[in-house]
């Protein structure tokens, strides 16, 4: 049987009722043992709403899985859940798939209100991409509502692209270095991250309002862990990178890294800022 964590969101309707019904639905299948989750907490939903107003860096219009509706209740309950299970990859996202339907849940895009939310964020130690299913869950290792869940349940399990146990990301968060790298390969990102910074230092109680729990971003030029080691930029001197890569390069940086990762080739271009923005609000 392989270990699994399941991420549960609900932010409409009876937020408990529906987290309820969840956990009965999974512990009564027949292929699914040993599940135990973390107490439901409420959270504040994170949109990068500080960015919303700020203008996208393309006009390229967004696919119906990226943000076009804010009709999102004001906080979830969230919790992360812990099983062991035969079935597959794809069948567990399927079966996953079909509770948020019996649940009533209707799929409108991203950052919509709805019934019940189930991400796979860890299918054991494998790394699966294809064009419905990504695990491990491209946001899940620097989101603290996540990662407080997932530490209760399962602390031992490791992150496959950073190769750290979760326990290991949540310190990176709650007491890691409050600043953003940036590894970039286009010089328009070092004006990017400027006016991403703008932004989190305007917002209200933002993370980068001056003060001696503020944050900054430091963009530097894309390279090779190699050069990265040459250049003597320290990995464990930042608490989030964002990179944009895949395959092995992605995978190497990860590790070099050892900590909470956006991987911006998962982020809809139009809403790049946002996504940032989100990324950085989900850490405090």
């Amino acid at each position: 049987m392989v270990q699994c964590l399941v991420g549960f969101g609900s932010n409409t309707g009876d937020l408990q009722s529906w987290f309820e019904q969840t956990i009965g639905l999974l512990e009564g299948h027949s292929e699914i043992e040993r599940l135990k989750y973390s107490p439901p907490v409420r959270t504040k939903a994170v949109l990068g709403e500080s960015a919303i107003s700020a203008k996208p860096t393309v006009t390229q219009q967004p696919d119906t899985d990226q943000p076009d509706d804010l009709s999102l209740g004001s906080e979830y309950l969230n919790s992360v859940i812990s099983l062991e299970t035969n079935l597959d990859a794809k069948r567990l996202f399927e079966l996953t798939r079909q509770i948020e339907t019996d649940l009533g849940r209707v799929r409108s895009g991203r950052w919509t209100a709805r019934t019940v939310d189930l991400d796979i964020l860890l299918f054991g130690d494998q790394v699966i991409e294809t064009d419905h299913l990504t695990i491990p869950h491209p946001r899940m290792s620097f989101r603290r509502f996540v990662l407080q869940g997932a530490v209760e349940v399962a602390p031992e399990m490791v992150h496959p692209h950073s190769q750290v146990t979760l326990a290991a990301l949540w310190d990176r968060i709650c007491s890691g270095p409050r600043k953003v790298l940036w590894l970039a390969s286009d010089p328009q990102k070092y004006d990017e991250a400027r006016q991403i910074k703008d932004v989190l230092t305007k917002a209200l109680d933002g993370p980068f309002s001056p003060g001696p729990k503020c944050w900054d971003i430091v963009v530097h030029e894309h390279a090779s862990v190699e050069e990265l080691k040459q250049h003597q930029i320290a990995a464990e001197a930042c608490s989030l990178l964002l990179y944009e890569g895949e395959g092995k390069k992605f995978h190497e940086t990860a590790r070099w890294f050892g900590g909470p990762v956006l991987n911006l080739i998962n982020c809809h271009p139009s809403f790049l800022r946002r996504e940032i923005v989100a990324a950085v609000e989900a850490m405090f």
